[in-house]
């Protein structure tokens, strides 16, 4: 977990970095400033809504700095940067979808009237998009209410209403404790099946394996001197008339 930490720690650095670069190199220029700012509004202070800000979106005109709102920045995998592309397609995911909350309340509490999304490609961290979010004072009155209610709750020491929405509680931190009675519609069918819940366990293990080997698979591509045998190591790559590869490993 620590390592999880400091490496977040570090790439969050490396992408200030790009983006920084980025920005110098758009047309026009843009830039983020005042990064790591507290919110400081009575109203969200009242409904003890606080937060730090990524900073301020700037945009260079005719030689000047124009601040335009908050931005925040968010890594996505390739699926999710490529499906998202408008703040409508923010509602595609529920954890997506509170990231509008957040910069909203951020806009809100710093008095702009839009407020921005910087979505950063995981695996290629120079490529990046500006979701822009217009401010919407009846959507912001929604999340107050919301934050009042469970304000309420905490301090009567009772948990709010529950909710049973498939897309979002099976991801709650809570899910095991609440044990929601989850509205599937009426063509799921609840089976229970040990062996295909130890199958699905063991596939979910080694998703990141696969995707690793797909990898070494591609890089292996590169390097290897096509339908030439070779012995590198302990390893000896053949190949057939037809050019089918056969790699074989040299048991000590």
């Amino acid at each position: 977990m620590q390592g999880r930490f400091e490496t977040g720690n570090h790439l969050e650095g490396v992408i200030d970095t790009i983006v920084q670069e980025v920005g110098e190199a758009s047309e026009p220029q843009w830039r983020i400033v005042g990064q790591q700012m507290p919110t400081v509004d009575e109203l969200l202070r009242k409904y003890e809504i606080s937060g730090t800000i990524d900073g301020i979106l700037q945009v260079k005109n005719d030689g000047k700095w124009v601040s335009l709102g908050v931005i925040d920045k968010k890594t996505a995998s390739s699926h999710v940067f490529d499906s998202i592309n408008c703040e409508n397609d923010l509602n595609k995911y529920p954890w997506t979808a509170k990231y509008k909350a957040q910069v909203l309340l951020y806009t809100f509490a710093y008095n702009f009237d839009q407020g921005f999304l910087l979505f950063v490609r995981k695996d290629n961290l120079y490529d990046m998009k500006i979701i822009t979010l217009d401010m919407d004072y009846e959507y912001i009155e929604q999340l107050l209410q919301k934050a009042s209610k469970v304000n309420e709750a905490v301090r009567k020491g009772e948990p709010p209403p529950k909710i049973n929405d498939i897309k979002i509680c099976p991801k709650c931190p809570f899910y095991a404790y609440c044990a929601p009675e989850l509205v599937m519609g009426q063509d799921i069918e609840m089976i229970d099946d040990k062996q295909i819940v130890a199958l699905l366990d063991e596939l979910e293990e080694i998703k990141e394996a696969v995707a690793r080997a797909r990898e070494i698979k591609k890089k292996l591509e590169e390097l290897l001197p096509r339908g030439k045998d070779i012995v590198v190591g302990k390893y000896i790559i053949t190949y057939s008339p037809s050019g089918r590869r056969k790699i074989e490993k040299v048991e000590e």
